[in-house]
C-alpha cells in the first residue's frame, strides 16, 4: 500500500504564540542594566552584548529556513551571552533592590529562568537543526511564516524531550498526551477540519486520500512510543528521537490504523 506525500495537506501556519514567549523574556533596555552598581567591566560587557542583540533584531532577517535558523542561532547565543552578564552583575550589585524598586532577588530569579529557556532552545537548535529545518521546509510555503513555524517545531521537540533526564537544561515539560498529539498531527498534516458555519468536523485518512467522519479516523505513531530508545536517533537524525513529535503521527482509518498497528501492513511514502 502505497501513502501519499503528506506535504500537500499542511494548513497555513497560524501564529499560537510570539517566539519571545517560549521564555520569559527580559527587556534589555530597562534602564536599571545601566543604573546597576557592577563593575565597570561587567556593565561594558552589558552594553557590547546588548548592541550585538539590537543589531540582530534590526537586521535583515533571512526568508529561506537554513539561513533563518542559523540567524536564530546567534540571536539565542547572544541573549545566553547577555543573561550570563546580568546575572554577574546582579551578583556583582550590593544592593537589595534595584532601581525600578523590583527586589535583586526577584531580577535574579527572572534572568536565570530565561536562561534556562534559552539554554533549552540552544540545546534543541544544535542537536535538532535537521529535523527542525526539513519539517519548517515542508511547512512553510511564504518566508513570513517561518518564526511561527519554528515556534511549532521547538515547542514539540521541547515536550518530547523527557524532563527527568539527567542533565537537561530547560524548563519542566509534561509528556505530550494522546489528545494533545492527536491535535499536533492535525495541526502539522492538516488533517482536521471544520465547516465555517455548521462547524462539522472531518477528518482526513493519509492512506485512503479523503475526508471521513472524526469517529472513524484515528491517529497513530509511526514509530511506537515503546520504542523510546537511543537506538532510534538515527532515524530521525538527532540525538533524541522526536518519537512524540506529530512527525511522527498519520491520521488513519480506524481499521487501516489497526492493521497498522498489529504490523499487518505497511505504509511506504511514494516520494512524491
Amino acid at each position: 500500500m502505497t501513502m501519499a506525500s503528506s506535504s500537500s495537506h499542511h494548513p497555513p501556519i497560524t501564529p499560537e504564540r510570539q517566539i519571545n514567549r517560549l521564555h520569559s523574556e527580559i527587556d534589555t533596555d530597562s534602564p536599571v542594566w545601566d543604573n546597576i552598581d557592577c563593575t565597570p567591566s561587567t556593565k561594558s560587557t552589558m552594553r557590547k552584548l546588548k548592541r550585538k542583540v539590537s543589531d540582530l533584531s534590526d537586521g535583515e532577517v533571512p526568508t529561506k529556513t537554513a539561513p533563518w535558523l542559523d540567524y536564530r542561532y546567534a540571536v539565542v547565543k547572544n541573549q545566553l551571552s547577555l543573561r550570563e552578564a546580568q546575572l554577574q552583575a546582579l551578583s556583582e550589585s550590593a544592593a537589595e533592590a534595584l532601581s525600578d524598586g523590583k527586589p535583586k532577588l526577584e531580577w535574579q530569579e527572572l534572568v536565570k529562568k530565561d536562561l534556562q529557556g534559552l539554554e533549552a532552545e540552544m540545546m534543541i537548535l544544535m542537536s535538532n537543526k535537521k529535523i527542525i529545518e526539513g519539517d519548517m521546509n515542508d511547512t512553510v510555503v511564504s518566508p513570513d511564516q517561518l518564526a511561527n513555524a519554528y515556534v511549532l517545531e521547538l515547542r514539540s521537540l521541547l515536550e518530547a524531550t523527557s524532563s527527568g533526564k539527567k542533565g537537561y537544561l530547560g524548563p519542566k515539560q509534561p509528556r505530550l498526551d494522546g489528545k494533545l498529539f492527536v491535535e499536533r498531527v492535525d495541526e502539522y498534516l492538516g488533517t482536521g477540519y471544520k465547516a465555517p458555519v455548521t462547524e462539522d468536523g472531518l477528518k482526513w485518512c493519509n492512506v485512503l486520500g479523503y475526508w471521513l467522519a472524526p469517529s472513524s479516523v484515528t491517529c497513530a505513531h509511526i514509530i511506537p512510543l515503546s520504542w523510546d530508545t537511543k537506538e532510534l536517533a538515527y532515524l530521525f537524525g538527532s540525538d533524541e528521537p522526536p518519537l512524540t513529535s506529530p512527525r511522527n503521527g498519520l491520521s488513519l482509518q480506524t481499521k487501516i490504523e489497526e492493521a497498522f498497528d498489529n504490523n499487518w501492513i505497511v505504509i511506504v511514502p511514494d516520494g512524491t
